[in-house]
């Protein structure tokens, strides 16, 4: 199964039922768009109707879809200006490209609004994290997303949004996205997700193992 017209949009669209959506929802919701069709067995996913927004030029839906602004309507800040999505969608084929999507599996969480996805990329597992921070399974504090069964001493955790408040704030690409280390002890971690997606890669470092209250280098 392939989707061949996917598109989530920026800005207020003309429609009774349209409801603003800022730059960061598009974002986000681009980013799972692709990665929840990914985990139900779709193979293509075509986003609609290219980079830069335009379609029937009547201010509807699809003409909000772009992630570069095309210069028209009350909300549009310039054409050629990048959104958000734009590098969200170019941060997702950096860290997934590669990925055998034929491996891919949901993680049991206990939480029905947190949703991690495992996959496996160049021989090792990789996974993908976002908190629904909506309805009643998405109320209180963003909560803990435990792993277990990792192979190495750190994690590489990549919020795939930049954490500006829209594409023309981005100043640059390499600096734009907030990327922390997480310490794994005895083959667990624990992260806290909230409602921008992660991307969590095992970075090389040796195991490490608690001992008497404190975490010390394994084989040592």
């Amino acid at each position: 199964i392939w989707i061949t017209e996917m598109g989530t949009y920026s800005g207020d669209p003309s429609g009774s039922y349209y409801g603003y959506q800022s730059e960061r929802d598009q974002a986000r919701d681009l980013f799972k768009r692709f990665l929840f069709s990914f985990s139900r067995g779709i193979q293509k996913v075509f986003p609609a109707f290219g980079l830069i927004e335009g379609f029937k030029h009547d201010d509807g839906y699809f003409d909000h879809t772009g992630l570069i602004y095309d210069g028209l309507g009350p909300d549009d800040p310039g054409l050629g200006v990048k959104k958000l999505g734009y590098f969200t969608y170019k941060k997702m084929t950096e860290l997934l490209e590669g990925a055998d999507w034929n491996t891919l599996e949901s993680l049991a969480t206990g939480n029905d609004a947190l949703i991690a996805l495992r996959v496996q990329k160049d021989g090792r597992p990789l996974v993908v994290a976002w908190w629904d921070a909506f309805g009643d399974a998405g109320q209180g504090e963003p909560p803990l997303l435990h792993l277990d069964g990792l192979r190495t001493g750190l994690l590489r955790v990549t919020a795939v949004v930049p954490s500006v408040s829209s594409g023309a704030d981005v100043n640059g690409y390499e600096d734009a996205f907030a990327v922390r280390t997480v310490l794994v002890v005895d083959g667990r971690a624990s992260i806290s997700v909230g409602g921008d997606p992660l991307v969590i890669e095992e970075v090389d470092g040796p195991p490490r193992r608690r001992s008497r209250g404190r975490v010390i280098p394994s084989g040592r």
